[in-house]
């Protein structure tokens, strides 16, 4: 029903990207010191930025970010910073005033320059790739003189590609992607050129692997995040922090792509990326009629008429009644009839407020209170 835009809504606790930004205008900004390097040495080091374009929708751009998180972390001696622009490539005032404070000397971008880099102010690089592996393999040559190990991860696996990239930067190894059956010709170049000896292979991709021993490496197969943390535990690795996301916020989200911050996040702490994949529903809201006879049972004391509705959540229709409390302005409150009796106010049933937890279909959700338009 119309008319009600300020009542409770639900929206699950295993969205792990509830943050309130429009991700295709926002910059990762990660720079922190730290992180002593244990293999390649920055060719320059000092401050610098990354610049890449995402499209809103899945591309292969999200992967070249994925590989520019270890460039920038060995260019910046461990204090990355990679911008994410809209397709637009602007640089909003925001970025431009970010830019101005951090000063960085050099600022990378990946494509075509933005039409702010014709300032004289800062000075530009573009790096020129049309594909994930083309791009891995230009930020691979330019901070690289070389390396003894690489990582490597399927291109597609998008939850397994942001641990990769979480872990070729606390490892100081540039970031490589693979097809499900070989790695590409000019990837396996710049292999050779970088005298690499040592491919760790993040995710499944067997065949893929098994190209890369063709050719003389040594290979380290990591399935998933799991094997991950057990072969750094196994090297005496530390990992002391923990990004949890959900790959999935790459299309299935309101919000999308937020999950590239985290390896950004755990390159600045030493850390690794824990992807966690989970469907979400995404606030669904307790609409109602107002109460205008007797109130059901257990209503609670509301300042402003109760209101009554029936909601649907994963297949399970759920009666509750929304009230706002001696002190709300709003409709903030909300009761829900668990076992269809009729009554609101047995144990677990509620009330409930912002940021409780409610199991509705067999599933947690969270409460949010949506503010008045």
């Amino acid at each position: 029903m119309s008319g009600l835009p300020h009542l409770p809504a639900l929206r699950s606790t295993r969205n792990a990207a509830r943050a309130a930004l429009a991700v295709l205008s926002f910059a990762f900004l990660i720079c922190l010191p730290g992180l002593h390097g244990l293999q390649a040495a920055p060719r320059e080091g000092g401050r610098a930025v990354f610049v890449v374009r995402l499209p809103s929708v899945p591309a292969w751009q999200d992967f070249a970010f994925l590989a520019m998180v270890p460039a920038a972390t060995v260019r910046c001696d461990g204090a990355p910073a990679v911008i994410a622009l809209d397709e637009s490539g602007a640089i909003t005032r925001e970025m431009d005033d970010y830019l101005s404070r951090y000063k960085p000397q050099a600022l990378y971008c990946l494509g075509p320059l933005p039409r702010e880099a014709a300032s004289a102010r800062r000075q530009w690089h573009a790096l020129n790739a049309d594909s994930a592996d083309a791009a891995a393999g230009v930020l691979a040559r330019t901070f690289w003189k070389s390396a003894d190990t690489a990582v490597v991860c399927r291109e597609g696996d998008y939850g397994m590609a942001l641990v990769a990239s979480a872990l070729a930067a606390r490892l100081r190894s540039p970031l490589f992607f693979s097809t499900a059956e070989s790695v590409p010709a000019g990837t396996a170049g710049v292999l050779k050129d970088l005298a690499v000896k040592k491919a760790i292979m993040v995710g499944l991709a067997p065949k893929a692997a098994a190209a890369l021993k063709e050719t003389g490496l040594a290979v380290v197969d990591l399935k998933d995040a799991s094997a991950v943390l057990v072969w750094m535990r196994e090297q005496k690795i530390a990992a002391s922090y923990f990004a949890v996301v959900n790959p999935l916020d790459r299309e299935a989200t309101v919000i999308k792509k937020l999950s590239l911050a985290a390896p950004l996040l755990a390159a600045a702490r030493q850390g690794i990326v824990v992807p966690l994949s989970y469907k979400t529903l995404w606030k669904t809201p307790f609409i109602g009629a107002e109460c205008k006879a007797s109130l059901p049972k257990g209503t609670p004391e509301s300042r402003k008429p109760p209101r009554m509705g029936l909601t649907t959540v994963n297949g399970h229709p759920f009666a509750f009644v929304v009230t706002s409390g001696k002190n709300d302005k709003d409709y903030r409150a909300v009761n829900v009839d668990m076992n269809g009796n009729g009554d609101f106010s047995e144990a677990g049933e509620g009330p409930f407020r912002t940021g409780d937890t409610v199991t509705l279909g067999g599933q947690r959700y969270s409460l949010s209170s949506l503010p008045p338009l």
